[in-house]
């Protein structure tokens, strides 16, 4: 089965898999706006959504595949893709932190990326993947700024 009818499956499984589709595909619309007229630090206090659930190690799976599978869908970027995984894992009681970064060999190329991690593990990307890119912000719980200028090593 591949990802795609794995997602599509799930998605159909349950009311509330339906109507977490629903809730994401509406930030998946309103966010590629919202970046461009929202400063950075006040987006991520927006897109941070806090509702103390019980931790579903499966749930976190299926709302990572359909976050990603969505933003794929309409073409967003890796900063959608990590708003949208921020707001939605931390609602279902994971504590995840946004990390901003840029491309170490060019910092002045302006050539960044954005990527989630709960408990100090990348949740879409490997340590690999983002071993390029010098973190330069990371917002935790209730979309604080944790850190600026920090390194991977201290985020993996």
């Amino acid at each position: 089965m591949t990802d795609r009818e794995r997602v599509s499956r799930e998605t159909f499984a349950s009311a509330a898999n339906v109507l977490l589709a629903l809730r994401m595909s509406c930030w998946v619309l309103a966010l590629p706006f919202a970046k461009r007229a929202v400063p950075i630090e006040r987006l991520a206090r927006l897109m941070w959504c806090d509702r103390r659930a019980w931790r579903n190690p499966h749930n976190d799976l299926f709302t990572t595949r359909l976050a990603c599978r969505l933003t794929r869908f309409s073409g967003s970027n890796c900063l959608d893709r990590s708003l949208i995984l921020y707001r939605f894992l931390g609602r279902a009681g994971v504590h995840p932190q946004l990390i901003l970064g840029f491309h170490r060999a060019s910092p002045a190329s302006g050539l960044g990326h954005a990527w989630v991690v709960v408990d100090g593990t990348p949740v879409v990307e490997s340590a690999a993947d983002i071993e390029t890119y010098e973190p330069v912000m990371a917002f935790g719980a209730e979309g604080r700024l944790v850190h600026t200028d920090i390194s991977v090593r201290n985020v993996l």
